[in-house]
């Protein structure tokens, strides 16, 4: 009896040390069916489930991206495509009231008089405006009269249609970027190339709700489309599918060192035509955009000379 006893302690005694040894081994040491261990198929999942949140998030970043730009296109008058013209078809965008004539001549009539007025009235006559625009502007916004106001208002539409006769129905732009505005950044010897300014030739137009929450905790994130005032102060001036020039390649390492040398003193001469007129998405807001497609870009140094040129 004693001995059986004994015999069952041994066993049990064996058995218990035999699990305990077992239950000492790393869970992750165990292999599954496939041969990975536990760690391994837990980083599988792990990256897995990353790279679909990933996923998630730029299928959303898309759609928000499409639904921007579907709603500016709803609010725009879209002209059609343009061949390249000799330089000296190009309206200097930059001349006095030149943004106020192509936004005329080329929606103004869509506007009613009341609106265009809103939209394009100035209190100063600078040299270069429409004379008689400042003296109208004033009448219009101090007068009382309900029927005086529609007549003044007629007499202003009547100014801005001669006035933006003048340009003969031309769409063609040149537009000087200033250093100032937008400073070519140093030669990547990467990519073998210079990168301009991302802001002004984005075809992003607003701020994802994932950039607001960024901006909230400092996190970087590509900025929408940037645009210049124009005259009056409700025009605002930019380009539109030009993502081609974030980036300009010059491979030639003459060329690149010539522009490397002046570059912060270098202007981006664009050549390019109106081609949408849009509205600001809010019926009541007066802000109008004159998008311009570039379809070239030269880099002009300070003394004047074409450094190099890129055709879009």
């Amino acid at each position: 009896m004693l001995r059986k006893k004994s015999l069952t302690l041994a066993i049990t005694f064996a058995l218990s040390t035999s699990l305990l040894s077992g239950c000492g081994e790393e869970p992750e040491n165990f292999a599954d069916k496939d041969g990975k261990s536990i760690a391994q198929r837990m980083q599988e999942e792990s990256e897995l489930k990353h790279k679909q949140l990933e996923e998630e998030a730029q299928r959303k970043r898309e759609e928000a991206f499409k639904a921007s730009i579907a709603m500016h296109e709803a609010n725009s008058t879209v002209l059609p495509d343009l061949p390249v013209a000799d330089d000296s078809a190009y309206l200097d965008i930059h001349k006095p009231w030149m943004p106020g004539n192509l936004y005329i001549a080329f929606n103004g009539f869509n506007e009613s008089d009341e609106t265009l007025i809103d939209v394009l009235q100035v209190y100063t006559q600078y040299d270069g405006y429409p004379k008689g625009i400042a003296e109208l502007s004033k009448k219009y916004m101090f007068e009382k009269d309900g029927f005086a106001k529609i007549d003044l208002a007629r007499n202003f539409k009547e100014l801005m249609v001669s006035e933006s006769s003048k340009i003969n129905g031309v769409r063609y732009v040149k537009f000087v970027v200033k250093p100032k505005f937008a400073e070519i950044a140093t030669y990547d010897f990467n990519r073998k190339g210079f990168n301009l300014s991302p802001d002004l030739f984005t075809d992003k137009r607003d701020l994802t709700e994932s950039d607001k929450k960024g901006m909230n905790v400092g996190s970087s994130f590509p900025p929408a489309r940037s645009y210049f005032n124009g005259e009056p102060i409700n025009l605002h001036y930019g380009f539109t599918e030009a993502t081609a020039l974030q980036f300009v390649p010059v491979e030639d390492q003459a060329i690149a060192r010539k522009i490397e040398a002046v570059r912060t003193e270098t202007s981006v001469v664009i050549y390019g035509y109106l081609k949408s007129v849009e509205h600001a998405e809010r019926a009541k807001d007066n802000d109008r955009y004159l998008n311009i497609k570039p379809q070239r870009a030269d880099f002009v140094s300070p003394a004047g000379e074409v450094l190099y040129s890129v055709t879009l």
